[in-house]
């Protein structure tokens, strides 16, 4: 219980400072992906299925993003997240790469999200 109170807990601070990141940028709408993994056995045991399965309270973060952000007046936006990681590495890897930086997957995804909402 006290480990998933301090979980909890943190995502909660996250979430806070995200939205108040957003807030001082001016930003009129906060775009996530609608990310929905139901849980199941790998039968590879009880450790790796925790850390597998949604174990870093996801729901809690966009809820918590969702009521922050109406409170702010800022848009809160799901947008669906097929294939985020392909078109963002197709339509922005030789665009960015040729200011002499190589970003990784996670952030031309993040793109390509940014990009959708």
């Amino acid at each position: 219980i006290r480990i998933y109170n301090k979980r909890k807990h943190e995502i909660i601070e996250v979430s806070k400072h995200l939205c108040l990141i957003a807030q001082m940028w001016q930003c009129e709408i906060f775009a996530v992906e609608d990310l929905n993994m139901p849980s199941k056995d790998r039968q590879k045991g009880k450790n790796y299925n925790a850390l597998v399965n949604n174990n870093w309270l996801r729901n809690i973060l966009d809820e918590n993003i969702e009521k922050r952000t109406h409170i702010m007046n800022i848009k809160f936006l799901k947008v669906k997240c097929q294939y985020s990681s392909f078109v963002g590495n197709f339509l922005f890897r030789h665009l960015l790469d040729s200011d002499g930086y190589h970003y990784p997957d996670m952030v031309l995804s993040a793109i390509e999200i940014s990009r959708r909402g």
